[in-house]
């Protein structure tokens, strides 16, 4: 390798550095313009005015919450008694 090959390798290598911070940023920065509602937002300043998505129907996860959180009142409760003959 020649001192020309590193100079323009270390030049690749920067720019490769900047490119992923850029990608990074926005991998981080999007789900929080996106949970912000920003992005419905910044849409109803162009042609799709009051665009919404349709509301799915969460049946299947408002049992699974439902479910899940009788679970971990069972176990305090559970676990509170084996406390409680501990002591």
């Amino acid at each position: 390798t020649t001192p020309d090959d590193v100079r323009m390798m270390s030049k690749s290598l920067v720019a490769f550095a900047a490119g992923l911070l850029g990608f990074v940023l926005v991998k981080v920065l999007a789900p929080g313009f996106f949970a912000r509602h920003l992005f419905f937002k910044t849409l109803d300043q162009t042609s799709y005015r009051g665009w919404r998505p349709e509301k799915p129907e969460y049946q299947f996860n408002e049992w699974m919450l439902r479910t899940t959180v009788s679970f971990i009142k069972r176990l305090t409760i559970s676990s509170r008694q084996v406390a409680s003959i501990w002591s």
